[in-house]
């Protein structure tokens, strides 16, 4: 079967029409998580900084 240069557009425009906001998602997503950890990461700090040391640490402040 064969795939006229006018079909061939059409699926382009589908498929970048689904693949773009897909993959900005995706990006977004990631961004978001990578972010989130960090901020979860220094809250940790902070917070056991805050509290003083535990007796799982080796490090004294």
């Amino acid at each position: 079967m064969a795939v006229t240069l006018e079909q061939f557009t059409d699926l382009q425009e589908v498929f970048l029409g689904l693949f773009v906001p897909v993959l900005q998602w995706l990006f977004v997503g990631i961004a978001a998580t990578v972010t989130g950890l960090l901020v979860f990461i220094t809250g940790l700090g902070l917070l056991r900084r805050m509290l003083g040391s535990q007796p799982g640490d080796h490090q004294n402040p």
